[in-house]
C-alpha cells in the first residue's frame, strides 16, 4: 500500500486502509410551540473526515524518528490536493482534500528485536472539502 497526496509520498509509512466519515449534512431543525412534529430545512451535503492508522519504522536513532514525523508534521495545510492510496495495482483517489496532520498514538520507540530500528504509530488526517 502507498500513500501520496499532491505529489507528496508518504514514504517508509505502513498504514490502514483510508477510512471515510459520512459526509455533513447541514440541517435546520424547527419546533413551534403548539405545533406537533417539527420541520427540517437541509442544505446540501458538504465535505468529510478522512483517516488512517500509519506506522513508520526502520529508523538508527529516536531523532531521525522525530525527523521523520516532522517532515509529516510539515505539510499540515500544504497538502491540497488529489489524495491517491494504491492497494496492489487499484488506486483510490479522494479529490478536493487537505492534509490536516498527524495524531501520535505512541511516542517514538526502539523495536525490541533489534529487526526494525526506531518505530512510531500515529493517525493521518484529511477533509474532503466535497465529499463524492
Amino acid at each position: 500500500m502507498s500513500l501520496a497526496h499532491d505529489g507528496y509520498a508518504f514514504a517508509n509509512c505502513l498504514h490502514e486502509p483510508i477510512r471515510s466519515g459520512a459526509p455533513d449534512l447541514p440541517v435546520l431543525r424547527q419546533q413551534n410551540f403548539g405545533v406537533q412534529g417539527e420541520a427540517h430545512l437541509i442544505g446540501r451535503v458538504q465535505g468529510r473526515d478522512l483517516e488512517c492508522t500509519a506506522a513508520i519504522f526502520g529508523y538508527a536513532s529516536a531523532a531521525a524518528c522525530q525527523a521523520a514525523i516532522d517532515a509529516i508534521a510539515n505539510q499540515s495545510g500544504r497538502l491540497v490536493g488529489t489524495l491517491t492510496q494504491t492497494v496492489l495495482t487499484v488506486d483510490t483517489t479522494f479529490a478536493q482534500t487537505t492534509f490536516e496532520g498527524l495524531e501520535l498514538l505512541d511516542v517514538p520507540r526502539r523495536d525490541g528485536s533489534g529487526v526494525n530500528g526506531w518505530f512510531a504509530r500515529f493517525r493521518l488526517r484529511w477533509r474532503q472539502r466535497a465529499a463524492s
